[in-house]
């Protein structure tokens, strides 16, 4: 007797690419959905799928459209309530596979709601899903889905089907991964904050607010035993760093710091806050600078977190150090030749005296 397959309360549909963010129709002569490249010149009927102010949407739901090659999703695999369906499209400028959005207390329109539309194949456009509107959104920042084909270990990640049935781990790290960015763009308000109930319906929890990277070094500079430690003690720290340090500092009442988030600071204090291009640092209301720490080989090519491969810049100049024309010439324990954007630079990366 065949096993029954597990009731999914995730699942990710295929959607063709749209430049305008599927809230216009949109011809997409590079698109090879067969209903596009077949549609006689007709935008596809998911152009419309992040407008929630068509005529067929009310004040709970909205309706779009998903190219199922195999039909809707069967209910008998759906979980019977807070189903979510995320949705994911091959980005063609960008040239990069993308979830690019979410509709959540998703339900399967059958048979299909039309609403008369002339832009559209039969002068009429199709909507076969609707979600609730408080938990449907459009991703401010569209997610790179590498990480999610790996750890599915499949090289597409929504097969031609339409649709790929996912775990509760996978749904959560991609919410979580939005959530992220989004605090990392700055971008407006309410799209963040629908997100967090978009969250907390997905997972069953509150979601939990981690400070930034350089949030953390701020508290640990505004440490007292930080600001007493004399140049010798930080010295010694920097010369005594060993690959097998805990990855986390533990501290009273819980908390905990990221050792590499220390290390910065113990840099930052040795450069003196200043930005070892310019000399400068942004001057803070209580009297410091505040500067940046910039791998020089970058961290995700296992560049270490040492003074010979960290730069303190101040935020321009370190976004010009990322991003900017850039050859390093020389680059050893104690120095660092580099040519950004036509000028030159030398650098000292050594320690210096205690």
């Amino acid at each position: 007797m065949a096993k029954k397959k597990p009731k999914s309360r995730f699942f990710i549909g295929n959607i063709a690419w749209n430049k305008y963010q599927w809230q216009q129709p949109y011809i997409e002569s590079r698109s090879q959905h067969r209903y596009i490249s077949e549609g006689k010149g007709k935008p596809g009927h998911d152009s419309l799928n992040f407008d929630f102010n068509k005529n067929v949407d009310d004040n709970k739901y909205v309706f779009g459209y998903v190219p199922f090659s195999r039909g809707n999703p069967q209910e008998k695999r759906l979980a019977a309530d807070n189903v979510v369906m995320f949705l994911w499209t091959k980005n063609l400028d960008a040239r990069k596979t993308q979830i690019v959005g979410v509709y959540g207390g998703y339900k399967n329109v059958v048979p299909y709601k039309t609403t008369p539309d002339p832009r559209f194949d039969e002068g009429k456009a199709f909507f076969n899903v609707k979600s609730e509107k408080e938990y449907s959104l459009l991703f401010p920042v569209s997610l790179d889905d590498k990480k999610y084909r790996e750890k599915l270990k499949t090289s597409r990640l929504v097969p031609q089907s339409g649709l790929r049935y996912i775990d509760q781990e996978i749904a959560e790290a991609i919410i979580t991964d939005e959530l992220n960015a989004l605090k990392e763009s700055a971008t407006e308000l309410g799209a963040y904050q629908k997100l967090l109930k978009i969250y907390e319906y997905i997972t069953g929890k509150k979601y939990k607010v981690i400070d930034s990277d350089e949030d953390e070094q701020e508290k640990i500079e505004s440490l007292p035993e930080t600001k007493a430690l004399s140049r010798q003690e930080i010295h010694q720290y920097l010369q005594n760093l060993d690959p097998d340090t805990p990855t986390l500092i533990p501290r009273p009442a819980g908390k905990q710091y990221k050792t590499d988030n220390k290390t910065k600071v113990m840099i930052k204090k040795l450069r003196d806050y200043k930005c070892q291009i310019c000399g400068y640092g942004v001057p803070k209301k209580d009297g410091g600078r505040y500067v940046e720490a910039a791998h020089i080989q970058d961290k995700a090519l296992k560049g270490p977190m040492r003074p010979h491969n960290i730069l303190i810049l101040c935020p321009n100049h370190h976004k010009e150090f990322d991003k900017g024309d850039r050859k390093i010439i020389e680059h050893t324990n104690y120095k660092i030749i580099f040519e950004l954007n036509k000028k030159k630079y030398q650098i000292d990366l050594s320690l210096g005296n205690p």
